[in-house]
């Protein structure tokens, strides 16, 4: 490792922990060929990463494997995975593989490196959400730096000065050198897990490190400075304007157009300015995204297996007539994932389907507010009310005929699971089996999360179950992490004037 020759009589706790956590980190075991590796998750980076996903796809003809990573599923719902399931992409969700790690990551930052460290591909190239290759970005494989360090990274504008911290906590010699741009990393991992190791480690102590280093993007240069690892640098800063860095490759040409300050936006007018890369294929991607999706990350609450199945059903029925009756008619078609599709309006976004009193009730909302309740008559319409004022009477009109079940009065799957493990009489192990199953169902859909609290006043045995599963899958926190100016003003330094 590059450290200081002599540690002797230095204590650097700082350097001890990063080192401790490393050692408890697995290393991967199977892994193999080239790939690209991105994360996101939520409207806005989802909206990005789609563009970026279609765009490598359609208009570069990129036929590398895509993982995307994520942080649970709070920031990605089905109708996104079923949005991005044309193009070949692996969804990988980060919870699931923190589950079996002794790793404390929990934002956007940390994950690009463990996402990086775990990816299944030998080869990886890293890129942020918000790139717009310039080119097919395949060809970076075959970098002659590459291939000789196996590890290429990208110049950012700013130098870190040799009286940054970073470099006393960790041990290493203070130095001035031109910071990493991380919105695109290429490492082949063969060659560098224990970095890689060391770089997820020292994100995970993301409180002391960042206060020093602006987020995750010099944890790769100083991981690399421990490991005492071989890499290549591209010598050429990045072209700059107020909206972008557009990095280049080891020739000096453009590659990487990073829109830092002009990402994609599912609402609003999307930016423009001289020299974008692609700018009109991906505003066309955005328009096209917002035919197809209403932009917002909806979770139904918790229903019975025969609701579940009743919106199936009306999944497969396409347009349905919805009647104001006594004044017009209109068409609404009921899409799978809970989506309105032809039909969509300020009031009619989202839909589900509720069981209650024996009979099954249509749900209509739109931003958190219920706008349509209708229920399900034996004639097979559906017929109610608007909820907000006017409130006309409403019918929807399908063409199959009611089934004329008789179903069990019942509040949703939370409840069947509940009953179904019978806790007052199985002891110990029915309680860790309802554990567990409502463990996987709320990671399945965190809307059945309000479900689960309610069990708290139920019983006081019920009340430590749903304490330990909503512990178990905290609420999606706000991943953005701060933007902490305070860092660049003390760390940095502007490569071209030497001071910041």
């Amino acid at each position: 490792m590059a450290i200081l020759t002599d540690l002797t009589n230095q204590s650097l706790p700082l350097l001890d922990e990063i080192l401790k956590r490393e050692q408890r980190l697995p290393t991967p075991k199977a892994f193999n060929g080239q790939g690209i590796v991105t994360a996101f998750g939520g409207v806005r980076h989802f909206t990005n990463g789609y563009v970026l996903v279609r765009l490598l796809r359609e208009e570069l003809n990129c036929t590398l494997p895509i993982e995307v990573w994520h942080y649970g599923e709070g920031e990605i719902t089905p109708i996104m995975r079923q949005l991005l399931r044309p193009y070949d992409v692996t969804f990988i969700d980060a919870r699931s593989v923190l589950s079996h790690l002794d790793a404390d990551i929990h934002d956007g930052w940390q994950l690009k490196a463990l996402a990086l460290l775990y990816s299944s591909f030998a080869q990886a190239l890293f890129l942020d959400a918000d790139q717009v290759p310039v080119l097919n970005p395949a060809s970076v494989f075959e970098f002659a730096q590459f291939k000789s360090s196996g590890a290429v990274f990208w110049p950012d504008i700013l130098d870190i000065r040799e009286d940054n911290p970073i470099w006393s906590q960790l041990g290493l010699e203070g130095r001035c050198v031109p910071s990493f741009e991380s919105g695109q990393v290429l490492i082949d991992r063969n060659r560098h897990l224990s970095a890689l190791k060391k770089i997820v480690a020292i994100n995970e102590m993301k409180e002391e490190i960042y206060a020093t280093i602006y987020g995750d993007k010099d944890t790769f240069l100083v991981g690399f400075l421990m490991d005492d690892a071989d890499f290549e640098l591209v010598p050429h800063r990045p072209f700059l304007t107020e909206r972008t860095l557009t990095q280049r490759d080891f020739e000096g040409n453009p590659l990487f157009q990073h829109r830092t300050n002009a990402k994609w936006m599912y609402r609003g007018k999307q930016v423009q300015f001289d020299g974008e890369q692609h700018g009109e294929t991906c505003r066309t991607y955005v328009e096209e995204l917002r035919q197809k999706w209403n932009g917002v990350m909806f979770y139904p609450p918790d229903r019975t297996i025969s609701a579940r199945n009743e919106e199936a059903r009306l999944a497969q029925g396409g347009a349905y007539r919805l009647e104001f009756i006594g004044d017009r008619d209109e068409t609404i078609e009921l899409l799978p994932s809970h989506e309105i599709g032809q039909g969509r309006s300020l009031d009619r976004q989202n839909w589900y389907v509720l069981e209650r009193d024996h009979a099954f009730e249509l749900i209509i909302e739109a931003n958190d507010q219920i706008f349509f309740v209708l229920k399900k008559l034996e004639d097979g319409t559906w017929q109610g009310n608007q909820h907000q004022k006017p409130s006309p009477a409403i019918a929807l009109h399908e063409r199959d005929e009611a089934e004329g079940q008789q179903r069990e009065p019942v509040s949703g799957l939370v409840a069947q699971l509940v009953e179904a493990c019978d806790i007052s009489h199985g002891g110990e192990a029915s309680r860790a089996e309802l554990c567990g199953a409502l463990t996987l169902l709320l990671r399945a859909e965190p809307g059945v999360r309000p479900a689960v609290s309610a069990l708290a006043d139920l019983s006081p045995q019920l009340a430590q179950i749903a304490a330990a599963v909503l512990q178990a899958v905290p609420e999606p926190a706000n991943r953005a992490p701060d933007k902490q100016s305070g860092t660049l003003a003390t760390g940095y330094q502007d490569w071209r004037t030497k001071a910041w």
